[in-house]
């Protein structure tokens, strides 16, 4: 399962489950200050552990490189339950957390 991030929609930009407005993006980065979307959590996350449920799935891993290790953290880190595991290469979890002031 690979997921796209939702459309713009009303001046508000998505980028791996995290909502930014241009304003908040420093250098073309609007993952390091965003807010995350908890709908597109809520919705990819029930969508994972449906389909391993469906499939009987011994094992759920959520994996990525870079920008996808960022992605891997934010849904391992939304929905820890639905994952066995979390596999980030080069990414990292801490982006959403920085004050937009600095």
């Amino acid at each position: 399962l690979v997921p796209m991030s939702p459309l713009t929609h009303e001046g508000v930009h998505y980028n791996w489950a995290c909502a930014f407005r241009k304003q908040q993006n420093k250098k073309q980065l609007g993952f390091v200050h965003g807010t995350l979307h908890q709908g597109y959590l809520n919705s990819l996350t029930a969508k994972i552990s449906d389909l391993a449920y469906e499939f009987d799935a011994e094992r759920v891993l959520v994996m990525g490189y870079s920008m996808g290790g960022f992605g891997a953290f934010q849904l391992g880190g939304w929905a820890p339950d639905a994952f066995d595991v979390v596999i980030s290469v080069a990414g990292y979890g801490l982006g959403t957390l920085e004050p937009e002031n600095e």
